[in-house]
């Protein structure tokens, strides 16, 4: 079945999905947009969520990058069959992306004198905050994050060499981190796809919630979420079914990302034209996708009640609080399916006897 990658001529996100690629000896056509020329209106209409990279085998489309990189690891001997290091990875792979997250606001911002302050932090605080609790972590393990090469591994030397080529940020302060990118640059299959790439132009941890069972702990929310949900029916046994639904919880949180954007806004005028913009804009943009896909799929995201419906349920209640309004509203399956949750054996139960707290700025 023929495979297709999309994503621009730059390593970025797309990067440890190449490298996966490359060291499971997986065929697969790198196709390489030009960003100078981005977007190609058209091409950009086949998105699922108007963003690449872009996975494609055979008649299945997947998009989130996170998604793609651990579904082509599957059956590789990258993804354990534990499920608490399943879960380990899932928290640490998003802990790499909520540091890619500060790097992009970043780059994305365009007064300079914010964007200055924004690089200052980024190397006096950012860098270390995440990387001193990496190398932590690659030390207690072995030089891996759960004792062995899994797919995150991947993931994280593809954002260092990207922070390495946009920043020019020194890493010697993180032996075991540097250790980690000669160790996956230099795996078969790997070294022989650098040496024919060449080297890319030079472009111009402390939250909530946390997950304890005994003595192991566990951050971020989605990990958090999917081992919980672990030994039911709600994780599918399929391969693709378990990538659609990771590809599906991370553009819910792309939504969500706006909603924390417009509640960490201190200045009520600039909060009032966020709340805008989500109202006329955001919500529509996600949520007619998110009912298309229901639509789909018989009013669930892979035909049948997984984690990946609670998740949307919990994030909507959240919306509807912050924002004051219902922001389902226009959805018929969106709405039908909150309700279904809600309404279902414990979670109707837990919600009569739970209170919110009145949100106000």
């Amino acid at each position: 079945m023929a495979k297709k990658l999309h994503y621009f001529n730059i390593n970025a996100l797309a990067e440890p999905i190449r490298y996966i690629l490359h060291y499971t000896k997986q065929e697969f056509e790198d196709i390489r947009h030009d960003i100078a020329t981005w977007p190609d209106v058209e091409f950009k209409k086949t998105l699922p969520f108007g963003k690449m990279p872009l996975y494609v085998e055979g008649d299945k489309v997947l998009n989130q990058s996170l998604a793609i990189a651990k579904y082509v690891a599957r059956d590789s001997g990258l993804i354990p069959a534990d499920a608490w290091q399943q879960a380990v990875l899932d928290s640490t792979v998003l802990n790499i992306y909520d540091y890619w997250n500060s790097i992009m606001k970043y780059f994305q911002e365009k007064d300079e004198v914010k964007k200055e302050a924004l690089k200052k932090v980024l190397f006096e605080e950012t860098v270390d905050f995440f990387f001193s609790r990496f190398e932590k972590q690659l030390v207690e393990n072995g030089g891996y994050f759960i004792g062995s090469l899994s797919w995150v591994e991947f993931v994280l030397v593809g954002i260092v060499e990207y922070t390495i080529l946009r920043l020019g940020v020194d890493f010697e302060k993180y032996p075991k981190v540097k250790d980690l990118v000669d160790k996956v640059t230099n795996l078969p299959g790997v070294k022989e796809y650098i040496a024919a790439r060449g080297p890319y132009p030079t472009l111009p941890f402390g939250q909530l919630p946390i997950y304890v069972e005994g003595d192991k702990v566990l951050n971020q929310s989605l990990a958090i979420t999917k081992y919980v949900a672990r030994d039911t029916d709600l994780i599918p046994a399929d391969a693709w079914q378990q990538a659609v639904l990771d590809s599906a919880v991370l553009n819910i949180y792309d939504y969500w990302k706006s909603i924390g954007n417009f509640v960490h806004e201190s200045d009520p005028v600039k909060r009032q034209a966020l709340q805008k913009v989500i109202e006329e804009e955001t919500i529509d943009f996600y949520f007619s996708r998110f009912e298309k896909h229901l639509e789909e799929n018989g009013g669930y995201f892979i035909g049948k009640l997984s984690w990946a419906e609670f998740v949307l349920c919990a994030l909507i209640e959240g919306s509807n609080v912050f924002l004051g309004i219902e922001v389902e509203k226009n959805y018929p399956l969106v709405k039908e399916l909150v309700e279904k949750v809600k309404n279902l054996p414990g979670v109707k139960e837990y919600i009569a006897t739970r209170s919110f707290a009145k949100f106000e700025f």
